[in-house]
C-alpha cells in the first residue's frame, strides 16, 4: 500500500537523524547537515594534501641526504674487467678496483688526512709537554712558555715521546676520517682492505658484470696465485726496495743532494735524536716507525688512495701516482723524498699484485727497520 507525502517526509527525517518539526526547521537542518558534510570533506582533503606534502618533503630531504653522502656514486659503475687486458699488464698489477665513491670525496678525504698530520704535529708537543711539567712549573708568561716548550722539544727523551704521541694522534684522526668517508658505502666491493669490510654479493660488485666469464675467472685465478705467494712477492719487493734506494742514494750523493737539506726534515736527524734519548728513545722509535707507521700508512696510501686512483687511471699509473703523493706528504728533504718514492713504488707494486695489505706492510716495516739498524751500525 502506498505512503502519503507526509509519511515520506517523516521517514526522510528519521533517516537523516532529524527530529520531527516544521518545514523551516527541516530546511535549516538539511542545510546544516550539507554544510557539515562539505566542511568535513574539505577538512579531509586538506588533511590528505598536508600529509602528502609532508611525505614529499620528507622523501626530498631523505634523497638530499643520500645524495650528500654518496656524492658522485649516482651513476652506474663500470666493470673494471671490461678495460683490463692481461697481455698488456706487464707489471702484473691486475685490473682496476671497483670504486663506489667519486673524485670529490677522495680529494676531501686526502686533504683531511694531510691536515691531520699538521694537527698531530701541533697538539702532540703540547700535551706531551704538559704531561712532563707540574702545573706550577709551566710559565704563565707567553715568551717564557715558548722558550720552555722549545727546551722540551730539544730534549731527546721528551722528543721521543712527542714522536710516538704524534703517530698515535695521526692514527686516531686518520681512522676517524677514513671511517666517515668510506663507512656510508659499506659493505664494500671485493678487493678492498683485504675484504674485511667487503661483500661478494653481485648486487654490490661491478667487477665481472659486463665481461666474459672466462676473462673474470682468469684474472681471479692469477690474483689468487699471487696472493697465496704474498711472502715470496714481499721478499722480492724488499730486495727491489733496497736495490732501488741504494741506486737512488748513490745518484743523490753524486749529484750532491742529501736527505738533510734545507727543504725539509731528515729521517737521519730524527733517528739520531731518538738514539740520543737512550733505550726509551730507541723503543719509542721502533714502535713508531716499524710497527705503527707502516700499518697506518699502508692502509691510507695503499689500501685507500691507490685503489681509488684506479677510478681515473690504469692500475700501473695509480701505483706511480700514489708513490709520489706518499713521498711528498712526508715533507722530508729532497734526498729522503726520492728514496720514499722508491719505497712507495715497491709497496704499491706488491699490493697491486697480491691485493694483500700484509705484504705491503711487511715491505714498509722491513725497510724502516733496516734504516734504523744501519744507523745503529754506523754510530757504533
Amino acid at each position: 500500500m502506498g505512503m502519503t507525502s507526509s509519511e515520506t517526509m517523516m521517514n526522510l527525517d528519521a533517516l537523516l537523524g532529524v527530529e520531527e518539526g516544521t518545514e523551516e526547521t527541516m530546511g535549516r537542518t538539511t542545510v546544516d547537515v550539507s554544510s557539515s558534510s562539505s566542511s568535513s570533506s574539505s577538512s579531509s582533503v586538506a588533511s590528505v594534501a598536508e600529509r602528502n606534502s609532508t611525505e614529499r618533503n620528507s622523501n626530498s630531504n631523505s634523497n638530499s641526504t643520500a645524495a650528500l653522502w654518496t656524492l658522485e656514486d649516482v651513476v652506474e659503475r663500470p666493470d673494471p674487467l671490461a678495460t683490463h687486458d692481461p697481455e698488456r699488464d706487464w707489471l702484473g698489477a691486475g685490473p682496476r678496483w671497483d670504486v663506489k665513491w667519486g673524485g670529490a670525496r677522495f680529494v676531501l678525504t686526502m686533504l683531511a688526512v694531510d691536515a691531520s698530520f699538521y694537527l698531530a704535529g701541533f697538539f702532540a708537543p703540547v700535551y706531551t709537554y704538559v704531561g712532563t711539567r707540574a702545573e706550577e712549573m709551566i710559565p704563565s708568561d707567553p715568551v717564557l712558555l715558548q722558550a720552555d716548550l722549545q727546551r722540551a722539544y730539544d730534549d731527546p727523551v721528551i722528543f721521543s715521546h712527542i714522536f710516538l704521541n704524534a703517530e698515535v694522534t695521526q692514527i686516531v684522526l686518520g681512522v676517524l676520517i677514513l671511517g666517515l668517508s668510506v663507512g656510508p658505502f659499506a659493505p664494500l666491493p671485493t678487493g678492498w682492505f683485504n675484504d674485511i669490510f667487503s661483500s661478494d654479493d653481485p648486487k654490490r660488485n661491478a667487477t665481472g658484470r659486463e665481461s666474459q666469464q672466462w676473462k673474470g675467472d682468469a684474472v681471479k685465478r692469477a690474483q689468487a696465485e699471487r696472493s697465496a705467494a704474498s711472502g715470496r712477492e714481499a721478499s722480492r719487493a724488499i730486495a727491489g726496495t733496497f736495490l732501488g734506494v741504494a741506486l737512488v742514494t748513490w745518484a743523490l750523493y753524486v749529484a750532491g743532494v742529501r736527505g738533510g737539506d734545507n727543504s725539509g726534515s731528515s729521517s737521519v736527524e730524527i733517528i739520531d735524536k731518538a738514539f740520543s734519548a737512550g733505550p726509551q728513545g730507541i723503543v719509542n722509535l721502533i714502535v713508531t716507525t716499524v710497527v705503527l707507521a707502516p700499518i697506518y700508512e699502508e692502509v691510507i696510501f695503499r689500501g685507500y688512495m691507490l685503489p681509488t686512483l684506479t677510478k681515473f687511471m690504469p692500475t700501473t699509473a695509480a701505483v706511480g701516482a700514489s708513490a709520489v703523493i706518499f713521498a711528498l706528504i712526508h715533507e722530508h728533504g729532497i734526498g729522503d723524498t726520492v728514496q720514499l718514492i722508491a719505497v712507495g713504488l715497491a709497496t704499491g707494486i706488491v699490493y697491486a699484485r697480491t691485493r694483500n695489505l700484509g705484504a705491503s706492510i711487511a715491505v714498509h716495516a722491513t725497510f724502516n727497520a733496516a734504516v734504523i739498524a744501519l744507523f745503529a751500525l754506523w754510530v757504533s
